[in-house]
């Protein structure tokens, strides 16, 4: 069993990077929207909202991670999804 080098690019390939940015800026527009117009501005650039931001990416590429340890043996077999990182 071979296993390749491990770079930078797989980390994003891995964590769908992209995906889980648009569902990061999602989530936080709705968190803004759903305040009380009085904290919008003064939120949006407070610790809290850091902190949501970070968190809800970091959730988001664990949650597409794990996805791609369960689908690992149904990726190796089709052509599609072959060359993922985590196929052996």
């Amino acid at each position: 069993m071979s296993y390749k080098n491990f770079q930078i690019k797989d980390l994003k390939e891995l964590t769908k990077l992209n995906l889980s940015t648009m569902n990061t800026v999602v989530a936080t527009s709705g968190y803004i929207y759903a305040l009380d117009q009085s904290q919008q501005l003064g939120l949006f650039f407070s610790t809290d909202t850091a902190l949501f931001v970070i968190a809800t990416q970091l959730l988001a590429m664990s949650s597409q991670t794990f996805n791609q340890i369960i689908e690992r043996n149904y990726d190796s077999k089709m052509e599609r999804t072959k060359n993922r990182p985590l196929v052996i």
